[in-house]
């Protein structure tokens, strides 16, 4: 549960009396206001369960907007909309008119603009969760007889319930056959087209269910970015930001309900609802398990007539050709999630794959596209079984490519470890090209895996003197910086490298540099700014919800020296939402909260991690004797688990 309301029944014990509404419903206490009412949160005192009374704003309020919200509430029932009890209208003789009421549930928790300023992290399951609730809601609501359209779907006016489900509430502005109620317009949450016809830009505009998908879109929009969506021109595509902790095919399904112009959109909510369960049937495959082949088998090529129907707008080469063009555009740009997305489609496309089977020079290509996102992700064991295929495959390839293919698998197994390998592909690289700067890059990864820092570096410094390659820069800068102890060193290399990266492995190695630069530096002040500018880095990489495990363990480390720990706290619980089951993330919460006195926690922190840990059979596992695992064991003592005391 994201946010822990204050209880209703809180509210009682500071409101003595209170203003009675016929006799029935009694304010306790102000909720807050809206553009057309006040709301209160009241008691029923026949039914003994608490509601939101609204009250009309105005001495001479005109009661249409609210009799409007009560006639289109009172006909719907749905478990994600709030029930309407009454319309009462009393007499105020002071103010000689009426005032008007309209009693509803009370829905007991926060807005989704309340948690997301608490700074609860949304996982892209729990959003998902929430964006199927209001799909279902919408499906309901526009299924109508006459199709009901909210008009004003923004963060506020969906709850979170203290049962973790999504209420849409708020339904002063929708329309149920009336078109021309446009009041509560809100920015920037508003279609386009709503905004043209509250400015007259247009005449004669039906508004339909597209109008509140692109307002569903547009708040999700902002829980998942931190930006508010452009007003009077498209909005930036979340895909292209460079967001973690989300799927492409996420992000790209928020982008298409935001699409600005309304026919390019979802064009109902069933059709919503439909993308959003394509999301959770296995559509999306991680490389790691894709080692074997790119190939389909036989029997999934035998239902190529589907995607032949389904694809006779373009030829399977034009396809492949713009996937395969995306794909390597993004792993320049550093934005690997979109790259691998292409080559999922490929790899799971049947006309495709009918195309590949008889191009071996375009699944080496694919193949060595595929190696270089693993290569980036430092995952060198897959990156050197991709590579090697793309070598195998290669045949009819030019020469630069299979120089390029067989270059990028001796860097692979060097950097692997597996030197005899590495070494065994050069000498193949050297018979295709005696010299030049591809070579000299092995040659640079190979001293620095043999443990000859120094030729290492003198070698990078020559290669970045000459060529003009960005990626062979950028592997060099970073393989220098891997062999310097000097912090200083490490500092300067990793900037140069920085200059070369478009994603975040610089910037991660710069801010490791500067923690460590903090743990070494003579004196307070050298040791101050170290830690200043390691910390700067850090808070920019988990800057949104979304940073890495490993980015949120270390900038907690950091804040919890500078004392600030219940930030420390929050980063570490963040990334607790994501990987709930990363045993690193739970050891160094157990330390904390060991640290802040707090030993119930701790001792469920530790024992979940005991517990993780032991049952680690990953390469990755960490070593019993490591400072992390030692750390544990220690503060596993001192609770006296497991015997440890």
């Amino acid at each position: 549960m994201p946010w822990q309301a204050k209880p209703a029944r809180a509210y009682i014990q500071t409101i003595d009396g209170g203003i009675t509404v016929n006799e029935t419903y009694r304010i306790l206490q102000k909720l807050g206001k809206g553009g057309t009412s006040n709301v209160y949160l009241g008691y029923h005192n026949n039914l003994n369960i608490y509601i939101v009374i609204k009250k009309l704003k105005g001495e001479n309020a005109d009661e249409t907007l609210s009799q409007a919200e009560v006639d289109v509430l009172k006909e719907l029932r749905h478990q994600y909309l709030p029930q309407v009890y009454d319309y009462p209208r009393i007499y105020n003789p002071q103010k000689k008119c009426f005032d008007v009421y309209t009693v509803m549930d009370y829905i007991d928790g926060a807005n989704l603009l309340e948690c997301l300023r608490s700074g609860f992290p949304f996982t892209e399951e729990l959003l998902k969760r929430y964006l199927r609730q209001m799909a279902e809601v919408l499906v309901y609501m526009h299924g109508q007889d006459r199709p009901v359209y909210h008009c004003d779907i923004k963060p506020e006016n969906i709850m979170i319930d203290r049962k973790g489900n999504a209420i849409l509430i708020d339904f002063n502005t929708a329309v149920g056959g009336n078109q021309n109620n446009l009041l509560g317009l809100t920015f920037p949450y508003a279609s386009p087209e709503q905004v043209d016809l509250a400015d007259g830009k247009v005449e004669g505009l039906v508004l339909d269910g597209r109008t509140d998908i692109y307002s569903l879109g547009a708040t999700f929009y902002l829980l998942i970015s931190g930006r508010f969506p452009s007003v009077g021109e498209p909005s930036q595509p979340l895909h292209t930001m460079g967001l973690t902790g989300y799927s492409s095919e996420f992000l790209r399904l928020i982008d298409r309900m935001m699409a600005f112009k309304r026919e390019d959109r979802l064009k109902s909510a069933k059709k919503l609802l439909a993308a959003i369960d394509r999301l959770d049937i296995s559509y999306r495959r991680y490389f790691t398990a894709r080692c074997a082949s790119v190939l389909v088998s036989a029997a999934f090529v035998s239902f190529g007539l589907f995607f032949l129907i389904r694809g006779t707008q373009l030829k399977p080469i034009e396809t492949y050709n713009g996937y395969y063009t995306t794909a390597v555009n993004s792993i320049h740009r550093g934005d690997l999630e979109l790259a691998e997305e292409a080559c999922i489609k490929i790899s799971t496309d049947g006309q495709l794959q009918k195309y590949l089977q008889s191009n071996s020079d375009e699944q080496a290509r694919l193949y060595h596209a595929m190696g270089d996102i693993c290569y980036y992700r430092e995952d060198f064991a897959t990156a050197v079984a991709y590579y090697v295929r793309a070598v195998e495959l290669c045949g009819a390839c030019t020469d630069q490519e299979r120089l390029t293919f067989v270059r990028d698998t001796a860097i692979a197994y060097a950097q692997y470890g597996d030197l005899s390998m590495a070494r065994a592909y050069l000498a193949a690289a050297k018979e295709l090209q005696p010299s030049g700067a591809d070579l000299d890059l092995v040659d640079i990864v190979l001293a620095a895996r043999s443990g000859d820092a120094k030729l290492c570096v003198e070698k990078t410094e020559e290669l970045i003197s000459t060529s003009t390659d960005v990626r062979v820069c950028l592997r060099a800068a970073l393989t220098a910086a891997s062999v310097c102890e000097d912090p200083d060193e490490k500092i300067k290399w990793f900037r140069l490298a920085a200059g070369y990266d478009a994603g975040k492995t610089a910037q991660r190695g710069l801010a490791m540099a500067w923690a460590e630069k903090a743990q070494t530096a003579q004196g307070s002040k050298a040791q101050q700014e170290a830690q200043t500018k390691a910390m700067e880095i850090y808070e920019g990489l988990c800057a949104d919800a979304y940073a890495s495990a490993a980015d949120r363990i270390n900038y907690s480390i950091l804040l919890r020296s500078a004392g600030q720990k219940n930030q420390a706290l929050w980063e570490l619980k963040t990334a607790s939402q994501y990987e709930p089951e990363n045993y690193r993330v739970l050891t160094h919460l157990a330390m904390l909260y060991y640290e802040l006195g707090n030993h119930a926690d701790a001792r469920a922190c530790c024992e979940s991690a005991l517990r993780l840990w032991r049952a680690d059979d990953t390469a990755q596992k960490l070593e019993e004797g490591s400072e992390e695992i030692q750390y544990l064991m220690e503060i596993s003592r001192r609770l006296g688990i497991g015997g440890m005391a």
